[in-house]
């Protein structure tokens, strides 16, 4: 196909929020992460997957649904 048409399974760091209607990654449009997670090949798939960035609040990280990167020790709260 033409340039800018092919897909790319790697999940857009905007999600919900992204406003390039061409955009070429996937969209999470719900906070469960995806049961294959990174080896999910759906490229219409709904869930969540991993992002292939650092988190910049690391370890500090509070959100239960982040899908960037965090290094290791990091604590999430309970859900209630």
């Amino acid at each position: 196909g033409p340039l800018g048409s092919e897909k790319s399974l790697e999940q857009c760091k905007f999600g919900t929020h992204c406003t390039n209607k061409r955009c070429k990654y996937r969209h999470a449009r719900s906070h469960i992460m995806c049961r294959e997670g990174a080896n999910c090949t759906r490229i219409d798939c709904l869930f969540g997957h991993p992002i292939n960035e650092d988190c910049r609040f690391g370890v500090n990280c509070k959100n239960i649904y982040c899908l960037f990167r965090h290094p290791p020790g990091r604590v999430l709260p309970e859900k209630k």
